[in-house]
């Protein structure tokens, strides 16, 4: 059996985490809080007041996007004019957790979000990134009063409904509400400034011919990746 053909909304255990399968696609959504941070840092010399508080809401240009596909130590990189250099520096990115083989398998993803509004000109534009890890939109989440994107809002809206009940779940803005960062929780959908930090829950695509073993007794799919250098101590053996 391969990852395609595990079922929307089946759980799968993909590193050492748990994920749910939200679409067709094979975006998985992890289940396990990732780690908790920040959205982004105060940005001083922004022309913004909101940013240079509280830091930027774009998520492309935040500091957490950055520390979600980073796969070795977590080391600033300017991503636009006003970016400042965070905090969170010096530690390990998310995906430096992940083995070789487990990184060659995520599948570099291409995302729609809107662009906050800074004039005119841009009002109703929308931009396109590229990103291997994210984090969900409000509007993939189904939440109640947003557009729905996509066709993870069930499967999401599903979770959502498990996990808001003990912790806050960190969004970022979709195509249609660029101007802010949410959480939710078991009061709803909450706007937050960026430099509150929260528990990050993010997607992912991997490969889906990966092969797969059902655990019965925990209802969950396990992924079976092996290592190259597995590869090539059989192919040492066979000589």
């Amino acid at each position: 059996m391969v990852l395609n053909e595990v079922p929307v909304g089946g759980f799968v255990s993909f590193n050492r985490y748990k994920w749910l399968k939200t679409n067709e696609a094979g975006d998985l959504f992890c289940l396990d809080t990732a780690f908790v941070e920040r959205y982004d840092y105060p940005e001083y010399n922004s022309p913004s007041r909101d940013r240079r508080n509280h830091g930027n809401n774009f998520f492309p240009h935040s500091n957490v996007f950055q520390k979600l596909n980073e796969e070795n130590i977590f080391r600033f990189q300017k991503l636009h004019q006003y970016d400042e250099v965070p905090y969170i520096c010096e530690q390990e990115g998310f995906l430096y957790g992940f083995s070789q083989s487990e990184q060659a398998a995520l599948q570099t993803v291409t995302h729609t979000v809107a662009v906050p509004p800074g004039s005119r000109r841009e009002f109703g534009k929308t931009y396109q990134f590229e990103s291997k890890v994210w984090l969900p939109s409000a509007g993939e989440f189904g939440a109640e009063g947003y557009e729905v994107e996509g066709d993870t809002s069930m499967a999401l809206r599903r979770v959502w409904d498990h996990l808001r009940t003990y912790e806050t779940i960190l969004t970022r803005s979709g195509t249609k509400d660029a101007a802010h960062v949410y959480s939710m929780n078991s009061y709803g959908l909450a706007i937050e400034p960026c430099d509150l930090a929260q528990r990050i829950h993010p997607m992912i695509r991997p490969d889906q011919g990966l092969e797969v073993d059902f655990d019965p007794n925990n209802n969950v799919y396990i992924v079976c990746l092996k290592e190259k250098f597995e590869d090539d101590i059989l192919a040492l053996l066979e000589e």
